[in-house]
């Protein structure tokens, strides 16, 4: 059996700023209809957590993973434990004499196992199947529209409704092409990513809550 890859997440991380392209910061300025420098930076910081933290936002430890992780320490506090308490009285000694306490180790050992047995016992119980989660590009989407209507000095339109149907308004269309931009600048998506309108959509309707 193939051991699993060791998961690279981490729950802290360094963030690099990403370096937006001449073009791109001409482009985001006009749809902001503002140049301040400060909006620029803002999304260049934005941008890092969908480069730099994707991995440790989206690639996090599954529930077997725990499991793998745990199971061989499990196995080498018994061993250990076993060995210990396996000693004649002579080699119990040679820890005495260096001033260790044996019953100690045993006992944090001991700790070890039960905390080791008590994780795998938690988890192999939970479901580790499941699609990889997007959780950076949604966090990227949300901070970017939060950068466009700090920043915006455009005009401010309405939606139109035609046959049921309500079309998204000129500064909505300017927003969804800024987040556009800014993430193929980084390459957090492709050039033909159909399902942005969709995570934008989701974006909002979160932060409408």
């Amino acid at each position: 059996m193939t051991k699993p890859k060791a998961k690279k997440a981490q729950p802290t991380f360094f963030l690099y700023p990403h370096s937006l392209g001449d073009e791109t910061k001409k482009r985001l300025a006009e749809l902001l209809g503002n140049d301040d420098y400060q909006a620029i930076l803002d999304v260049e910081i934005t941008l890092s957590l969908g480069t730099d933290g994707a991995v440790h936002l989206d690639d996090i430890p599954r529930p077997a993973d725990y499991v793998s992780a745990f199971r061989p320490i499990s196995k080498d506090a018994v061993r250990l434990v076993n060995a210990l308490m396996g000693l004649g009285g002579y080699f119990s000694e040679e820890f005495t004499k260096r001033g260790v306490n044996q019953d100690a180790i045993e006992t944090q050992l001991l700790s070890l196992l039960s905390v080791s047995e008590a994780v795998i016992g938690e988890y192999k119980a939970k479901p580790s199947k499941g699609a990889k989660k997007n959780n950076a590009l949604s966090e990227v989407i949300d901070r970017l529209r939060g950068i466009f209507w700090k920043y915006y000095k455009g005009l401010k339109g309405q939606r139109k409704s035609k046959n049921g149907f309500q079309s998204l308004s000129e500064d909505e269309r300017s927003e969804g092409e800024f987040v556009k931009v800014a993430l193929l600048d980084a390459r957090i998506i492709p050039q033909n990513f159909n399902d942005l309108p969709r995570l934008i959509r989701q974006s909002r309707e979160r932060q409408a809550k």
